[in-house]
C-alpha cells in the first residue's frame, strides 16, 4: 500500500542541500537536485529494511524553499527506493523505482513526478500515474520518446501468468502503452500476444520490436 501526501511548493530550494531529518533505521539511499526555472528542488530517497526498527519500507520526499517538504511518498515492505531523471517531451519527470523482496520472484512499485517544463515551471512536482505502476520481476516499463515518429509515452509489458504455468516458463504478454500529448497522457491501448516469451523482460521487449528496454535497474536492487 502506498500512502501519499502531495503539496504546492511556493519557491524553489536553496543550492545547498537540506539537513535531512531521518527516523530510526533508515538509510539515505540517493539525493539529487532537480533544476526548475527559479531555483532547484531536492529529491531524496530512503530506506528502512534492517528489522529490528520494523518491517521494511521506503519513501521518496522532495523538498522545496526553506527544505519543507514539498511531496512524500511511502513505499511499504519495499526494502530500496531509487530514481533517475527521465523526459516525456519537453517535460522533466522524476522516474521513481521501489523494490519488494519475494521468494521466488520481486516485486517493483513505480511512481512518475513530473517537475519544472511544461506543467510546473517555477516549482513543485505532480505525481502522472495513469494506471497502477505495480511490477513483477519478469514484466518491463519504458517512459520517454517510444521511437519509430511515435513520439514520448509510456508503455508497460506484463507477463500473463496463467494457473497451469510455472513462474519461469513462458508466458503470455499484455502491453499496456500510452501517448503523451498536451501535458497528460492519453490511452491506454491494449493487447495480449498470442505468442508466449520467456519472462526476461529486455528480451521480452526485444522480440516484440519495442525498441527500448526496461527502466527497472534490477541489478541495483541486486536482482539481476
Amino acid at each position: 500500500m502506498l500512502s501519499l501526501l502531495f503539496a504546492v511548493a511556493v519557491s524553489a530550494s536553496p543550492t545547498t542541500p537540506c539537513r535531512l531529518n531521518l527516523e530510526k533505521g533508515e538509510t539515505l539511499i540517493e539525493r539529487r537536485t532537480l533544476k526548475v526555472r527559479d531555483g532547484t528542488l531536492e529529491a531524496v530517497a530512503v530506506s528502512k529494511s534492517d528489522e529490528k526498527y520494523g518491517d521494511p519500507e521506503s519513501r521518496l520526499v522532495v523538498l522545496g524553499l526553506g527544505c519543507n517538504v514539498i511531496f512524500s511518498q511511502r513505499f511499504d515492505d519495499a526494502t530500496k527506493v531509487l530514481f533517475s531523471e527521465k523526459r516525456l517531451g519537453e517535460q522533466p519527470i522524476l522516474f521513481v523505482t521501489a523494490f519488494r523482496p519475494g521468494g521466488s520472484g520481486a516485486g517493483f512499485d513505480h511512481a512518475l513526478l513530473a517537475y519544472g517544463g511544461e506543467m510546473f515551471p517555477q516549482d513543485g512536482v505532480q505525481p502522472l500515474a495513469p494506471m497502477s505502476l505495480k511490477q513483477g520481476n519478469m514484466d518491463g516499463i519504458f517512459v520517454g520518446d517510444l521511437g519509430r515518429g511515435r513520439g514520448p509515452g509510456l508503455v508497460t509489458w506484463n507477463a500473463q501468468w496463467l494457473g497451469q504455468e510455472a513462474h519461469y516458463e513462458p508466458h503470455q504478454y499484455e502491453i499496456v502503452s500510452y501517448a503523451w500529448r498536451n501535458g497528460r497522457f492519453v490511452g491506454p491501448n491494449i493487447r495480449t500476444t498470442k505468442r508466449k516469451y520467456n519472462p526476461e523482460p529486455n528480451d521480452v521487449a526485444r522480440r516484440l520490436g519495442l525498441g527500448f528496454k526496461d527502466m527497472t535497474q534490477q541489478s541495483r536492487f541486486g536482482w539481476r
